[in-house]
């Protein structure tokens, strides 16, 4: 995924921006109300490795996933395996980059 694509929350209780990687959005920015958009662009810029190194973890974990439920698991059964296990993984793998 590119870090180009990231979903934009604006807070009224923020005080600071924070990343955070989620298993079913990706990036999500949460900034301040007062922040513009060249501010998130340069944050965005500027946290480049951070969000490329955890999202391409989030992928790997996707990727594995996938594999796993399809090598063990019938096409009828690894839709149910899968959506479990996404349930749990998508509770651990929540990261989060506050500043």
């Amino acid at each position: 995924m590119d870090s180009a694509r990231y979903k934009l929350r604006v807070s009224t209780r923020a005080r600071s921006y924070h990343l955070e990687i989620d298993w079913e959005h990706g990036l999500i920015v949460v900034v301040p109300r007062r922040w513009n958009q060249q501010w998130v662009d340069h944050l965005i810029t500027t946290k480049n490795n951070w969000i490329r190194k955890h999202l391409g973890q989030l992928e790997k974990e996707k990727d594995s996933l996938k594999t796993t439920a399809a090598v063990k698991y019938s096409p009828n059964q690894v839709l149910v395996i899968f959506k479990k296990e996404v349930s749990l993984i998508a509770q651990t793998m929540k990261l989060t980059y506050r500043s």
